[in-house]
Order: C-alpha cells, then structure tokens, then sequence
C-alpha cells in the first residue's frame, strides 16, 4: 500500500463517520439519550483521530501524484484548502466531545457541551463532504465534465 492508497482508504472513514455521528447526536437529543449522546462522542473522536492521519498524509500523497502522474493543479489546490478548513473543524469537534466525556459526571454541564458538538459536528460533516467532492475532481475529470455540461 502506498501513501495515495492509504489517504484514499482512510479519507472515506471520517466522511462517513462524522455525519453519521452527527445524526446520533440529534437524535440523542431529541429522545434525551446520554447512551447515544457518548456513542456519537466516541465515533467523533474516532473520526478525528483517523481524520487528522488522512490530513498529514494529504500533502506526501500529493507529491507521489505528481511524481508519477499529471494531475490539475487547481483541483488539488481546492482540495488542500477546503481540506484545511475541514481539518480545523473536526478537531475542534473531536475536542469539544472530550470536553464532553470528561463532564460525564455533571450532566447539565455535559449537555450543555453536547450543544457545541452538535453545532460543530454539523459544520464539519458539511466541510467533510466538500472536500470529499473536491478530492473527486483530481482524479475523476467526469465530474467537473458533467458539471459543465449543466
């Protein structure tokens, strides 16, 4: 496996897993459920653990892309930058769920916080999947082909 296969692997993980816990998260707060409320903050840091080696392996996978392939510098450019602001984003989101496991023991406090990640894992499932789309150009020239066409 080489750097482009795993940032291509692993980039899916927290594409999923974000909005998927985000989705957990609401609906722990509509039925009032910690049991799913700390589930959805597991996955959250789950996610921003496997995100933050998917991001720190962005720029070595872009220079083995160059090496041996052409490839539109644009596209790539919107990706790292839109990946930068989703990097920034799923971090705070992972934090913020830590903030919330260690107020496990003060349940207003920790609900409070739950608020915040709900907030924020919302706007990084949002960021997640823009950038997701935008690493689909670099390689899937279909895409912005399709879009032109509309």
């Amino acid at each position: 496996m080489n750097i482009a296969h795993f940032h291509l692997a692993m980039a899916h993980l927290p594409v999923v897993l974000i909005p998927l816990a985000t989705l957990l998260l609401g609906i722990a707060w509509i039925k009032n459920n910690s049991s799913i409320r700390f589930t959805a903050y597991g996955i959250l840091i789950s996610a921003a653990l496997i995100g933050t080696f998917v991001f720190l392996s962005g720029e070595p996978t872009e220079e083995f892309l160059e090496a041996i392939i052409t490839i539109p510098h644009q596209a790539i450019k919107a990706h790292e930058e839109a990946a930068e602001m989703a990097f920034a984003s799923f971090l705070v989101t992972g934090v913020l769920a830590i903030g919330a496991v260690l107020f496990k023991k003060s349940p207003k406090i920790e609900k409070n916080i739950s608020f915040l990640v709900l907030v924020s894992a919302i706007l990084s499932s949002f960021l997640l999947l823009m950038t997701a789309n935008l690493g689909g150009y670099i390689r899937h020239t279909e895409l912005s082909q399709s879009t032109q066409s509309q």
